[in-house]
């Protein structure tokens, strides 16, 4: 028994020091040579998302997102809203409820909204695009997940979820027009 225990406990320190090597040739490679500061850049980024989206949760910092919207290229996130509220509606009156009916219905609508915002992504030519479209797909699969479940299915997550997804692409879009009139400024200057 004390044999396995401290066979257990080596391979454990073995695992320990094989993530520190890992993290320290991630750091050494991140700080030096072509890539150096991309891992500043990495924590940098993160600070600036969570900065831009706490402003968009004011009333002024939602106003200005709400003059980032644009009919003419934004017209997908409209029909991806319009089907998950659709789909609410549909869960709403009992049809979307039944086991087989309404996981289908789910999944057809999920995936067309996915497509759209997949559309929309690809107009949005600012910044990290594969990120974004990752995310995403996270926040849609994370909803859809949640729809899923019997009972939660009644309540307007889809929709909740699609309209999150938008205000990200919005707080996106005037992060990059921001950061456009920042370098032009800059480049006037120089």
């Amino acid at each position: 028994m004390l044999y396995d225990y401290q066979k257990q406990q080596a391979l454990e320190e073995a695992r320990r020091r094989d993530k520190e090597k890992k993290a320290r040739e991630t750091l050494k490679k991140y700080n030096a040579g072509k890539n150096k500061g991309q891992a500043k850049n990495v924590t940098q980024d993160v600070k600036n998302n969570a900065e831009a989206i706490k402003k968009a949760m004011t009333p002024l910092g939602f106003l200005s997102l709400l003059f980032q919207i644009s009919i003419f290229s934004d017209w997908m996130y409209g029909l991806a809203i319009f089907a998950a509220v659709l789909k609410d509606i549909i869960d709403f009156t009992g049809l979307g409820s039944l086991p087989g009916i309404g996981t289908v219905i789910t999944f057809c609508i999920s995936i067309f909204i996915g497509f759209m915002m997949l559309l929309g992504s690809f107009t949005n030519g600012a910044g990290r695009r594969h990120q974004k479209i990752i995310k995403s797909w996270l926040i849609l699969l994370g909803g859809t997940t949640i729809e899923m479940l019997f009972g939660l299915n009644f309540l307007p997550v889809e929709t909740l979820t699609v309209l999150s997804v938008y205000v990200l692409y919005l707080a996106g879009k005037k992060q990059a027009r921001e950061e456009n009139k920042r370098t032009s400024a800059q480049e006037s200057y120089a």
